[in-house]
């Protein structure tokens, strides 16, 4: 706690000190002089005297149950009082770095001796995770404004920003959630796997699903009908290496693969999928354990919210045989990388060929905005022409790496990361229908 005297309490001082010049031709100047120091002090000593200890102050922030990466949101202060006058206060909030604000300083006029006053302003968080706001900064000063006084109120609150993209905020709290991003297309998907009836034969039914002995008994033609196998495991796998950390449209793709892991979790966790997820860099950063229970979205909210690329080459090989061993049964594994290396693109190709002997898997590969214009423009200079040079390589790496793993039978997923939702999507409806 802080006690400043202000502009006003310097100016009996500075006017004495304008007499005390004029002492050779004023007599009494001294005089005059101290007297209006000792006014001046005596004046701010009252006035510090008025001024209420800042524990006459109760503050407190009300905060949305939940921010949303991207989303601004409304943070609103509440003072109560209980002063002896009038007060005027200047209010400093210290939100976290992590988010946008339009402003954080307020000026208030208490004009009751009781009561309470909110006012608030907006904030955009620009990364997800948990962050502390800092304790909150209260000048205070009477209506003389002689001195005031400030302190440091300490109210750290606690705030989680959760990945969910701005036209998907409701979809956190529905119960049957969808992609928002864009429309979802409408496919004519296959038979399925699992038995569910016996029917008569329509034209356009597959001979080979005609069953013939119930069609000898009955004298006509019979077929089994099949729907999608119920309770299947699907596995999520997010890339947390420094290729990840690219962004678009202000995001890392970290930020949009976790947005459409959310979605790809509620659809599955819909449809009685066991879900689960495992991100990783170049070790396995966490890791969940498929379930169909309700609460399993809310576990893998938790597990992923926070989880931030990192600047080093990822290690798909360990993460890999992390996967290989904890995934016993036949899953569906949706995995959210990019790659341009041709090093590391054989590594991730030779990881997934040896899932693809067990698993069904789809790979999301998340590309880059404007590459291919980057790399087949007109160049003036040397500088460019090399840096044209290495993006046709890597535009060349990427497709072969794409075209290999499309031959190892694995669902090739190749789009920009605001088109992930919907494609990941229909690419898991695909998969969960063959």
């Amino acid at each position: 706690m802080k006690f400043l005297i202000s502009g006003r309490g310097f100016i009996l001082p500075a006017v004495a000190g304008v007499v005390l010049l004029g002492r050779n031709w004023f007599p009494h100047a001294t005089i005059v002089c101290m007297i209006l120091n000792f006014a001046a002090l005596f004046l701010i000593a009252v006035d510090y005297f008025l001024l209420p200890h800042p524990r006459s102050f109760v503050i407190s922030r009300i905060l949305p149950p939940h921010f949303f990466l991207g989303v601004e949101e409304t943070v609103t202060i509440r003072i109560e009082y209980s002063v002896p006058l009038p007060l005027t206060l200047q209010f400093v909030d210290h939100p976290p770095g992590e988010f946008r604000y339009d402003d954080r300083r307020f000026f208030l006029k208490l004009t009751n001796r009781n009561g309470y006053t909110d006012f608030s302003y907006q904030l955009t968080a620009l990364r997800r995770g948990q962050f502390t706001f800092g304790a909150a900064g209260l000048r205070i000063a009477t209506p003389f404004g002689l001195v005031y006084r400030q302190a440091h109120i300490p109210i750290d609150d606690v705030v989680k920003v959760y990945p969910v993209l701005p036209t998907e905020k409701e979809g956190l709290q529905s119960k049957f959630y969808m992609a928002r991003t864009e429309s979802r297309q409408m496919k004519t998907y296959g038979p399925g796997r699992e038995f569910s009836q016996l029917r008569d034969y329509r034209r356009g039914d597959d001979i080979k699903n005609i069953h013939w002995k119930k069609s000898a008994r009955c004298g006509k033609y019979v077929v089994k009908e099949y729907t999608p196998e119920l309770g299947q495991n699907i596995f999520i796998v997010i890339d947390g290496g420094r290729l990840m950390m690219a962004e678009t449209a202000g995001r890392s793709k970290v930020d949009w693969a976790v947005g459409s892991a959310i979605s790809l979790a509620r659809e599955a966790l819909s449809m009685k999928d066991a879900v689960g997820v495992m991100a990783f860099s170049n070790q396995v950063e966490t890791f969940l354990m498929p379930s169909n229970k309700q609460v399993q979205l809310t576990s893998l909210v938790r597990s992923i919210y926070a989880f931030q690329p990192r600047f080093i080459e990822p290690d798909y090989g360990t993460a890999f045989a992390w996967l290989h061993q904890h995934t016993r049964d036949q899953s569906i594994i949706v995995i959210y990388t990019d790659f341009i290396d041709p090093f590391l693109s054989k590594e991730l190709a030779a990881g997934v060929a040896h899932l693809k002997k067990r698993h069904r898997v789809i790979c999301c590969a998340l590309g880059f905005e404007g590459l291919e214009t980057l790399g087949y423009t007109a160049c003036d200079t040397l500088s460019e022409s090399i840096f044209a040079s290495v993006v046709r390589d890597s535009i060349y790496n990427r497709k072969h790496v794409l075209e290999e793993l499309g031959r190892a039978g694995v669902d090739v997923i190749d789009v920009h990361p605001e088109k992930l939702c919907a494609s990941v999507l229909n690419g898991y409806i695909n998969a969960r229908w063959k």
